[in-house]
């Protein structure tokens, strides 16, 4: 069993697609309408709420975390939170 987990930690992209393929070849109506099922609600998700960036981490950032992000930062400077360009050259006069 363990044997299995590092020969798949260790496969490509490509080469799981083909496994997976061959799989898909090989199991009965029930489990493959399933892994359709499957496939198609992931789809529909990425479809609905798409990701559009990544972290410095890697880290995925989807449109509706993105809009929820851009909301409150733009609150913030609503708010009067921020830094104008005088302040900014007033405080490099001392560096």
């Amino acid at each position: 069993m363990e044997v299995d987990y590092l020969k798949t930690m260790l496969m490509s992209t490509v080469e799981i697609k083909e496994e997976i393929k061959a799989y898909l070849d090989e199991v009965d109506d029930t489990l493959l309408e399933a892994v359709h099922a499957m496939l198609a609600t992931y789809a529909r998700k990425q479809e609905a709420d798409p990701i559009i960036g990544y972290s410095v981490e890697g880290v995925p950032m989807r449109a509706s975390e993105a809009k929820v992000e851009f909301q409150k930062r733009v609150e913030s400077v609503q708010a009067g939170n921020y830094t104008t360009t005088d302040e900014i050259r007033k405080e490099m006069q001392s560096w």
